[in-house]
Order: structure tokens, then sequence, then C-alpha cells
């Protein structure tokens, strides 16, 4: 059911949108960001983590140890894609670790 209110969403299309939907647009966004669909390729900001955000480290795209973990850089190349600055203690683990634990709560 919508509320009739016409905005712009972030992700899942396939829901009518109401305010309370689009209100949690961002926080899905959030989670998205960090959802595996098979191991060593993580979804993030449209091309996969392993692809772009490693560049062309072997190490963490292949190797079984490294391939399934997922690092949140402070920022990523506007053109490549690739995760640049710090990867640790950046706070983008904290949000999605409450945001996930405020999902399966509601």
């Amino acid at each position: 059911m919508t509320d009739g209110t016409a905005v712009a969403r972030l992700v899942d299309t396939t829901v009518a949108p109401s305010v309370a939907h689009v209100a949690t647009d961002p926080e899905r966004a959030r989670i998205a960001e960090g959802t595996a669909d098979q191991p060593g390729r993580w979804w993030a900001f449209g091309p996969y983590v392993s692809e772009r955000a490693w560049g062309s480290s072997a190490l963490f795209q292949e190797d079984p140890a490294w391939r399934d973990e997922l690092l949140f850089h402070e920022y990523f190349h506007a053109e490549t894609g690739e995760g640049l600055g710090a990867s640790h203690q950046t706070g983008w683990t904290a949000l999605v670790a409450a945001l996930v634990a405020d999902r399966a709560r509601s």
C-alpha cells in the first residue's frame, strides 16, 4: 500500500514505495554493500568488490583466507571503484552491524 508520495529510491524496486519504506532504503543499501552472492564476490556500490575495490590484488580476490573478508575503505576511486584510504575502524563496520541488528529485531 502506498501513501501517494513520490520519492527517489535507492534500492528494492520491487516494493511499492511508501514513506516508511523509502526511509529504510538507505539502511538496506548499507546492508547490501556487504552482501556476498558467492564466495569472493561482494556487491558494493554497483561493481563487485573482488573485481574493483581490491584492485589487482590476487591475494584478496582468490585466497580462501581473504576472499570472503569485506574491507570498509574510507573512500573509493570514482572511476575504478578501487578501495582507497584506511580500511580499518572507519565506522562503517559498526554502522552496518547496527543496521543489521535493527533489521533482525523488526
